[in-house]
C-alpha cells in the first residue's frame, strides 16, 4: 500500500516541484503574490483535518487522533506566511485570493465531507511531500534575494515538519487497499490545483499592478 502510494504521489510532486522552480522568483510580486496563497488555504488546514477527524467512525479511532493531533501542530502556521509577507511589506490583501487557491481547499473539504474523510491522508500527504521536496529547492532561491526573516514558512515546512511525511506514511501503510481511490483522487486534485495556483501567480506578475503595504 505505501509503496504504491509513494510511487503515484511522487510523480506529482515531482511535476509540480519543475513548476514552482519555473516561476520568476526574483521578481518580489511572484514571492509575495506565492506567500498569500499559501497564508489563504493554510488558513484552513486545521479546519480541514477537523472536518476528517470529525467523520471518522468509532473503530477509526486513530485516525480520528491522528486528525486531531496533526491540527494541533499546525495550529497558526498561517503565521508564517504572514510574517514573511510583512517582511518583504506586503500584507495578504495586497494580492487577492486566485481560483485555484479557493479551489485547492474546496475540493479537500468536498473529498472528505462528500466522498470519504480518507481523502484527507492523500490531501496531506501531496502537500507535506512538496513542502519538502520543492521548499528546500525554493530555499536556495529565495533566501539568498530576500534574506532568512522572509522565509519563515519554507524554513519551518522543509526543513523542521518532514517528520510529517513519515507519520502520514506510517498511517498509509495500515489502512486497507479500498482506501486507495480515495487517496490517489485526493493526491491527483491537490496537484492540480496546485499547478493551476502556481499558474495564475505567473499570469497575474505578468499584468496586475501590485501596490505594497502602507
Amino acid at each position: 500500500m505505501k509503496k504504491e502510494m509513494k510511487a503515484y504521489t511522487e510523480a506529482k510532486i515531482n511535476h509540480v516541484t519543475k513548476k514552482v522552480l519555473s516561476l520568476n522568483w526574483e521578481n518580489p510580486k511572484v514571492y509575495g503574490d506565492f506567500l498569500a496563497q499559501v497564508y489563504f488555504y493554510v488558513c484552513h488546514t486545521t479546519r480541514i483535518l477537523g472536518a476528517a477527524g470529525s467523520r471518522f467512525p468509532l473503530h477509526e479511532q486513530k485516525l480520528h487522533l491522528q486528525c486531531m493531533r496533526h491540527a494541533g501542530e499546525e495550529k497558526s502556521h498561517e503565521q508564517l506566511s504572514f510574517l514573511d509577507l510583512k517582511t518583504l511589506g506586503f500584507k495578504p490583501t495586497d494580492f487577492p485570493e486566485l481560483p485555484a487557491t479557493k479551489a485547492l481547499y474546496r475540493s479537500a473539504y468536498y473529498l472528505i465531507e462528500r466522498e470519504s474523510p480518507m481523502a484527507i491522508v492523500g490531501y496531506a500527504y501531496f502537500l507535506e511531500w512538496l513542502a519538502v521536496a520543492a521548499g528546500l529547492k525554493l530555499l536556495e532561491v529565495v533566501e539568498p534575494i530576500y534574506g532568512q526573516k522572509a522565509v519563515k514558512h519554507l524554513t519551518v515546512h522543509a526543513k523542521e515538519d518532514p517528520e510529517h511525511i513519515v507519520a502520514v506514511e506510517e498511517m498509509i501503510e495500515k489502512l486497507p487497499k479500498e482506501c486507495i481511490p480515495y487517496l490517489e483522487e485526493a493526491v491527483s486534485t491537490a496537484a492540480h490545483q496546485y499547478e493551476r495556483l502556481l499558474e495564475e501567480i505567473q499570469q497575474r506578475s505578468a499584468s496586475a499592478k501590485v501596490k505594497k503595504a502602507a
